[in-house]
């Protein structure tokens, strides 16, 4: 199963809630410095998150630029596995779905 199979049901709803979900989940993730690996890791774009999803996260101290080739635009922001299963076990429990709701009231 690919991180973007993984995704799929998160890369469904509204930006908004795709943004609210893993900035929670990367609030309860401790940010690890990893130089230029990408194992445990997933790149946002491949799971079709949206690039709000990637500033917020970058916003609470997570995220490596990683680049892939020689060209400028060849950077590609790369975040812990753990951020995405903890966003995945929030959106499938009732209970995460409804600390999700609180927060988002709050805001």
């Amino acid at each position: 199963m690919t991180n973007g199979d993984k995704a799929k049901d998160i890369a469904n709803l509204p930006v908004l809630e795709q943004v609210n979900l893993l900035r929670m989940a990367a609030r309860d993730t401790v940010p690890q410095e990893v130089r230029g690996n990408t194992k445990n890791r997933f790149y946002a774009h491949e799971c079709d998150l949206s690039p709000r999803v990637v500033d917020a996260m970058r916003k609470e101290g997570h995220g490596e630029k990683i680049f892939s080739g020689s060209g400028r635009n060849s950077g590609r922001w790369y975040f812990p596995m753990e951020i995405l299963d903890r966003a995945l076990a929030t959106n499938s429990s009732s209970h995460g779905r409804l600390k999700l709701y609180a927060e988002s009231c709050q805001r």
